[in-house]
């Protein structure tokens, strides 16, 4: 579980699908090949759909106002 503050960020999915859940909605979200999905303001984690085969992700982390992102998302 994990959160951006001020570092919010898109997820597209190239290859595969995940389920994202957050502290916020009351059902998880299933991302599938193609679709991609928001992270703002909520406490997250997503988890890759295949026992076998692996998730391709292009992230873009967004920068709300030019500061040094507050979030270490290294093994995001």
């Amino acid at each position: 579980m994990h959160d951006h503050s001020n570092w919010p960020a898109i997820l597209c999915v190239l290859r595969g699908s995940m389920t994202v859940y957050d502290d916020k909605s009351d059902a998880p979200t299933v991302v599938n090949e193609g679709e991609s999905v928001r992270e703002v303001g909520l406490m997250h984690y997503a988890v890759n759909n295949s026992q076998k085969d692996p998730l391709s992700l292009l992230t873009f982390g967004l920068l709300d106002d030019g500061a040094p992102a507050d979030a270490d998302c290294t093994g995001c």
